[in-house]
């Protein structure tokens, strides 16, 4: 709600009023960097689950975290997130290694 008032006050007084950093991967736990890691193989939960050794309650949670950190709410927006990120070099430090 906060984001969509500066949007629209920003175009108001012709500049946003502030500036929010925006989420980045090495924010993460090494656990959530490899979660997102393999969902940006294209992995589902029940592949990341067995790849990682976790359980499948697990890994949602761990996936419900990674839309809640960088504010998607579906695998295709975590994706498309990611790759705007990559493209403009943004995202310095790749997801840990499998």
């Amino acid at each position: 709600m906060l984001s969509v008032v500066h949007g629209e006050l920003g175009e108001l007084i012709g500049r946003s009023l502030v500036s929010a950093p925006e989420p980045r991967p090495d924010k993460l736990s090494p656990r959530l960097r490899q979660t997102l890691a393999c969902l940006l193989e294209g992995d589902s939960e029940k592949q990341v689950a067995s790849h990682l050794g976790l359980s499948q309650a697990t890994t949602h949670q761990y996936v419900t975290t990674l839309y809640r950190h960088f504010g998607v709410q579906s695998r295709a927006q975590l994706v498309a997130h990611a790759i705007k990120r990559l493209a403009r070099r943004e995202w310095k430090e790749r997801q840990a290694p499998r």
